[in-house]
């Protein structure tokens, strides 16, 4: 496992260099220490990244030469149950979910801010930076408002839509080409817009120069909204999203990220249970069709994932279902299997 595992972050770090980062390394000549310090950080990102591809492949080759040598055969033969065979193996998997899961609380978001920080401060300095753009629901007002762009750093943002819900229908909207944030004040005011009440099928227009904002949301918590989930803790995440679900903010999406942050750690868990029962199977193959297996089982497991994740943020899905989606399919899976092997 350690050795696939070296492996795989080797893989993972030379095709982001080739692909990402050739610009950089090749014609800005970057100094090789920035980078050993951007990969230090980002390598328990990668880590978490291919744990559960290691873990399967391991799991593969070494139960999969298991069966080959016939020493499976032999312990059922002697009496040896199955289910006292596979039990260091399913030990170890539960060890590793419970590793990965302490190291995504409390490495991953340092060590993933600080790569970012670096990231955007020295290796992608030359590229034009990504606009933000924020969304978020008052379930109180029944609002929704949408900015374009916004800069925390100027706690301010352009392109802004209010829109104000009754009964499922918009009922007014407020567009304006500036919100800013004054902090004598402390409310938000909305620049150059037009105040939308839509009456009976029309929508006249009613222009202002400057309004106040119905917006209680403070510029700390849009802050933190624009912060990435490998950033956050669980913890961190639902403290953020407890104070949001206090100032009447609703947002889905951040559900689904609190819930992603146990499934991913579990998935080393599951895993186990489909790669038994397909090891104990492979008596005539090797490393080649273990491998093989890996990488479609991976990409299945990641395309389960991102659909369900997807439909979560699309309120399609509730955002625990959404999460653990994936490994409920795959372990529904490994349990049909594993009562099919051999026993």
């Amino acid at each position: 496992m350690v050795l696939s595992m070296v492996t795989f972050m080797l893989l993972y770090g030379l095709i982001d260099m080739i692909s990402d980062k050739r610009h950089e390394i090749v014609e800005l000549e970057f100094p090789v220490r920035v980078l050993i310090q951007y990969y230090a950080n980002f390598l328990p990102t990668i880590l978490l990244q291919v744990i559960p591809v290691a873990v399967l492949l391991s799991l593969l080759f070494v139960l999969g030469g298991f069966a080959r040598s016939n020493e499976y055969t032999a312990l059922l033969s002697g009496g040896v149950s199955f289910y006292r065979v596979i039990r260091a193996p399913v030990s170890v998997a539960a060890l590793v979910a419970v590793c990965v899961f302490l190291v995504n609380e409390f490495v991953i978001p340092p060590t993933a801010a600080r790569a970012h920080e670096i990231e955007r401060t020295k290796l992608l300095s030359d590229r034009p930076m990504d606009t933000e753009s924020l969304t978020w629901v008052n379930r109180k007002q029944g609002s929704t408002c949408i900015v374009r762009t916004y800069d925390p750093n100027v706690q301010a943002g352009s392109d802004v839509l209010i829109a104000f819900k009754r009964d499922g229908s918009v009922v007014e909207k407020l567009e304006a080409s500036r919100m800013r944030w004054d902090s004598g004040t402390r409310h938000w005011y909305l620049e150059d817009g037009y105040r939308i009440q839509i009456k009976n099928g029309t929508e006249p227009r009613e222009h202002f120069e400057v309004m106040e904002a119905p917006v209680f949301v403070t510029p700390e918590i849009l802050a933190a909204k624009q912060v990435p989930p490998e950033e956050r803790g669980m913890l961190d995440l639902h403290r953020e999203i407890t104070s949001m679900r206090d100032a009447g903010l609703g947002d889905p999406s951040r559900w689904v990220d609190f819930h992603a942050k146990a499934a991913m750690p579990a998935t080393n868990f599951v895993i186990a249970f489909l790669a038994i029962p397909f090891a104990l199977r492979l008596k005539r193959h090797g490393l080649a069709l273990s491998f093989g297996i890996s990488v479609c089982v991976s990409m299945t497991y990641l395309f389960l994932f991102g659909l369900g994740v997807g439909l979560g943020k699309a309120q399609h899905l509730p955002a625990w279902l959404s999460a653990w989606s994936a490994n409920m399919v795959f372990l529904a899976a490994g349990l049909t299997l594993m009562f099919k092997t051999e026993k």
